[in-house]
């Protein structure tokens, strides 16, 4: 069989991945589409209601065990390509030359620099493109803002690879406020500090080939599901955003990755997520870059724009034409909710909404 509607998704329980399966659900216009959902956790909801065709349990990304148990599933189930969605699996398949399907993810190099924070903005770090910063053991923390070395408001946080989102990061005022945000985080044996920036807080979304961007789509986040239970009110999920598109943000997108990929000796290639804010001068200032969609992506394919098909079409090595640009109505907005379909509202809540998907297990 193994014809192209037979698809391996790698990450199966996480909202990102069931984000792309309802898009590919949405997309397709064929009854043959056979989606096969792997994840490491056996208590994934996603893994148990229906999202998926087929859905197996499979080690961690760490395991010696992984790769042969992935290469069983592919085989039994005749599957054609693979999006991973995970950035520590996408980093292991990134690394492996055998490669169990044909995916798009970036190089190892690629991958390896922009997933780490501390890489990313020392990669950037010559440029307005991001922050002033540096790194500090967490024992100097509290002291080089109590003596003048670090100003104040700052933001601390973690900068390991794949530390994404708000996960562990504050703005703190004071030594007080770092002291006891260092002592609360022990795990953490250093801090990335960088300057307070405030903005716009934009996701671009970008697909590339080779280096090359072929299609990309933006959101503006607008509200985080329980954003007070965070110190940064950064919770990583967004409950309310919109659909937008600034082509001075977009270049300065397309300027960073191509820093990047210079730094890291390797063009960026697949389904990347620079996540930045737009400061009052239209500057941006790069936060962070995920080597993978994020959980919004989904939205695109519902707003017309199926950069998430597009994405699958690189991985099975079709062509993809010109490049495109996601340009959606000013005046939209997208909800989110726990137990509920993502709704895309074309012109605003007074518009008839559009869900993602007839069904929506999430």
């Amino acid at each position: 069989m193994n014809d192209s509607n037979r698809i391996l998704l790698v990450g199966a329980g996480g909202v990102t991945t069931r984000s792309v399966a309802r898009a590919l659900r949405e997309r397709s216009v064929s009854t043959t589409l056979h989606l096969v959902g792997v994840d490491s956790d056996p208590l994934s909801l996603a893994l148990h209601n229906g999202t998926y065709d087929a859905a197996e349990i499979v080690p961690a990304v760490s395991s010696p065990d992984y790769w042969s148990a992935i290469q069983e599933i592919v085989a039994r189930h005749e599957l054609s390509s693979g999006l991973i969605v995970p950035e520590r699996e996408v980093l292991a398949w990134s690394r492996r030359v055998d490669r169990p399907v044909p995916v798009a993810i970036p190089p190892a190099c690629f991958a390896e620099l922009a997933g780490s924070k501390s890489d990313l903005y020392d990669a950037l770090g010559n440029t307005s493109l991001v922050p002033e910063h540096q790194i500090l053991p967490k024992s100097d923390l509290a002291a080089a803002i109590e003596d003048g070395r670090v100003s104040t408001p700052t933001w601390i946080r973690p900068h390991h690879f794949s530390a994404s989102s708000g996960l562990g990061a504050l703005r703190v005022s004071d030594a007080i406020e770092a002291a006891a945000w260092v002592t609360l985080n022990p795990s953490v044996k250093s801090w990335q500090v960088s300057a307070y920036v405030e903005g716009r807080n934009l996701a671009v979304s970008i697909l590339f080939k080779e280096g090359k961007a072929l299609r990309t789509a933006m959101y503006e986040r607008l509200e985080y599901f329980m954003s007070r239970v965070a110190p940064s009110g950064i919770t990583g999920n967004i409950s309310r955003g919109r659909l937008t598109f600034d082509p001075h943000v977009h270049q300065q997108a397309l300027d960073a990755f191509q820093i990047i990929g210079n730094k890291a000796g390797a063009p960026a290639h697949g389904l990347l997520t620079m996540d930045l804010l737009v400061q009052p001068d239209g500057s941006i200032a790069v936060t962070e870059i995920n080597v993978r969609p994020t959980a919004c992506v989904g939205l695109f394919t519902a707003a017309g724009f199926d950069i998430v098909g597009d994405w699958l079409k690189l991985a099975l090595g079709d062509s993809l034409g010109s490049p495109r640009i996601g340009r959606f109505p000013s005046g939209n907005l997208f909800f989110r909710d726990i137990d509920a379909a993502p709704v895309w509202l074309p012109e605003g809540p007074a518009q008839t909404p559009r869900t993602l998907g007839i069904e929506d297990p999430q």
